[in-house]
């Protein structure tokens, strides 16, 4: 399950996106890279994993910023069996839009987090799973 705001976000932009990416796979490209921040991380992240499932000779890296949660835990499984370290979401200490929306309603980030640790960016921890408790030590 993906949030239907995500999910219907991601199908206003799909085919223009698309249409162009594949393009460039029928012209022999081979590596694809998507990013973006907050909203735009979550419909990278939505993106890549279509790309890569359409495209298996491809390979699909994702780099989001300060990305939401886009769905539940079979979705954070799929997105991780999909791409796998290929799709890394960096977030600040102190952003609180990766905690939204919230555990409870049911909601879980896929693994390969790298957390920035600081107020000034000199410190980051790779995490290593799903949703880390490495800020709240």
């Amino acid at each position: 399950m993906v949030h239907h705001g995500f999910y219907s976000s991601f199908e206003a932009m799909v085919e223009p996106i698309q249409a162009a990416v594949f393009s460039q796979l029928a012209r022999g490209f081979r590596n694809v890279i998507l990013t973006g921040h907050s909203l735009g991380g979550a419909l990278a992240t939505i993106m890549a994993v279509y790309i890569q499932k359409r495209n298996p000779r491809a390979t699909v890296s994702c780099r989001a910023f300060g990305m939401p949660r886009l769905g539940n835990p079979a979705w954070a499984d799929y997105v991780d069996a999909t791409l796998g370290t290929d799709a890394q979401h960096l977030n600040n200490f102190i952003d609180v839009v990766p905690q939204l929306p919230s555990r409870n309603f049911g909601y879980q980030q896929s693994s390969n987090e790298i957390w920035i640790a600081d107020d000034h960016g000199k410190e980051y921890r790779a995490c290593a799973g799903q949703e880390n408790k490495v800020g709240q030590e």
